[in-house]
């Protein structure tokens, strides 16, 4: 039997896990906030599939006030503290 259930929030989500009706992905700090107050079994998913790409969308950088600018230099800032693209 395939089945899909969708839900209004991850809340619903970890209730309706807890209830042992199937399985959930969702982010790791809601699914360890509820594991506090449900049977939750949390396993972090390993999968390049995983891992998600967000992308940021400006009109022009010079029109972005000033904290907005620095917000966008932090996101491309990578790990070594250079920018990338």
């Amino acid at each position: 039997m395939k089945l899909r259930i969708r839900v209004t929030s991850f809340d619903a989500l970890c209730v309706m896990v807890s209830a042992g009706l199937g399985i959930g992905i969702l982010p790791e700090a809601i699914a360890q906030r509820n594991c506090a107050t449900m049977p939750l079994c949390i396993v972090p998913l390993s999968d390049a599939l995983a891992r998600r790409e967000f992308l940021l969308a400006v009109r022009s950088m010079d029109a972005l006030p000033v904290a907005s600018q620095m917000l966008v230099r932090h996101f491309l800032e990578t790990e070594d503290g250079t920018e990338g693209v």
